[in-house]
């Protein structure tokens, strides 16, 4: 993930939503649907709105678009996202949630392969499919 993409998926998810206006002057982000792209490539759910300022001019407004399912202490889930810091898990790998946070929107999965760290995962990187 490029600086630029790890930027903009922190802004997301601390402020919900971002214009090219705001990534431009903010973060310096020239081509955001570029970086959006590349989000959405890393399995990232985004979505566009197209929106008129207070001139008349229409622009998009992207939002991180949250899962709707929230996965509980015994749901199969499959990973939809890889790990790319522990390495613990992979893309696809099948467990079983352990434990849930709702406020950090994490979970602990015992997966079926048994890697020697529980890991946890965000919601975003999983889906539940049982």
């Amino acid at each position: 993930m490029t600086p630029q993409v790890k930027t903009l998926l922190t802004h997301l998810q601390e402020h919900g939503s971002i214009s090219q206006a705001e990534a431009n002057v903010v973060y310096k982000i020239r081509c955001l649907p570029t970086r959006v792209f590349e989000l959405k490539a890393l399995g990232y759910k985004i979505s566009k709105e197209l929106k008129k300022d207070p001139t008349g001019q229409r622009y998009a407004r992207y939002s991180l678009v949250k899962p709707t399912v929230i996965p509980k202490v015994g749901d199969r889930v499959r990973v939809i996202l890889a790990d790319e810091t522990f390495n613990t898990y992979n893309l696809g790998d099948v467990g079983t949630v352990t434990e849930v946070d709702t406020e950090d929107e994490m979970l602990y999965v015992d997966f079926d392969h048994k890697p020697i760290i529980p890991p946890f995962l965000w919601f975003k990187e999983v889906e539940v499919i049982a």
